[in-house]
């Protein structure tokens, strides 16, 4: 498949990593999470003070969700870009709750949910932080999981109780390393400006040859919110400008949304943080 990006003096390609190399995805310390929303009923309540600050986690600041009446209910969290599931893999999190509990951690491949690899486990001591481990053996997986799913109350959903979540750890995303070379840029890329942005934020990308382009702007649950473009282009710079509309018109909430651009069959997708 041809190549639509061109980038001399410097070439970035995607490189697979082991569960050696364990990401935190977060831990309420040093950044405000952006990518954690309310699922099927529970609610998000942020980030808040620690209840418990004794035994394995003394942080200051965790994170609170209360579970909905739905067994499926919980907090859903995307990842900036695809999960690395190509060999052992295992997620831990840090869980408190004033009652005994099972949860379930989903990982998901955007766009289709019915791609997913589950783990569940039983929090099993109230009142007492508890590390729980999600191993999901060696998938060999090279869908594009990007979105974790944590099912809080999932054998007997209790409407309200409250779970503290901190310390998410799990397998490295896709990693980009450098080579400098001249020949062309081996994937797609578009930058967006300013990001977060308040009225308006800038899309670009460059073809090198007469494209089919598609340029959509999605919410969080996957909903297109607006199509800039679907046609045939040129070649050269390209820039579109989204408004913060969605179809009719209407300014979309503060929030997070992704973007997504397709040249012929190739698609790239970023997060977009209106504020």
């Amino acid at each position: 498949m041809k190549k639509n990006v061109l980038l001399i003096g410097l070439l970035l390609i995607f490189t697979s990593v082991g569960f050696a190399q364990t990401r935190t995805y977060f831990n309420f310390e040093d950044v405000l999470i952006e990518g954690v929303f309310g699922w099927t009923g529970a609610t998000w309540d942020g980030v808040v003070a620690n209840p418990s600050k004794t035994g394995i986690n003394t942080s200051e600041n965790v994170g609170l969700t209360k579970s909905g009446t739905a067994k499926f209910s919980g907090v859903a969290y995307y990842a900036d870009t695809t999960i690395n599931l190509t060999g052992a893999q295992i997620f831990t999190i840090d869980v408190y709750s004033a009652e005994a509990g099972f949860i379930k951690l989903k990982v998901e491949k955007r766009g289709d949910n019915s791609v997913n690899v589950v783990s569940e486990q039983e929090y099993s001591t109230p009142g007492v932080w508890q590390n729980l481990t999600f191993d999901y053996g060696t998938s060999g997986t090279t869908d594009t999981y990007t979105k974790i799913v944590f099912i809080v109350d999932s054998k007997n959903a209790v409407e309200g109780k409250e779970w503290y979540l901190d310390n998410l750890k799990g397998p490295e995303l896709m990693q980009l390393t450098t080579a400098v070379t001249d020949i062309r840029e081996s994937e797609l890329q578009v930058s967006s400006y300013p990001n977060p942005f308040k009225n308006t934020i800038n899309f670009e990308f460059y073809l090198e040859e007469v494209s089919n382009v598609s340029l959509s702007v999605f919410d969080l649950s996957g909903q297109e919110l607006f199509i800039l473009n679907n046609d045939n282009m040129g070649v050269g710079k390209q820039q579109m400008v989204w408004d913060g509309t969605n179809r009719s018109g209407s300014i979309v909430a503060n929030g997070i949304y992704f973007v997504k651009l397709n040249i012929n069959e190739e698609i790239v997708t970023r997060k977009i943080i209106k504020n």
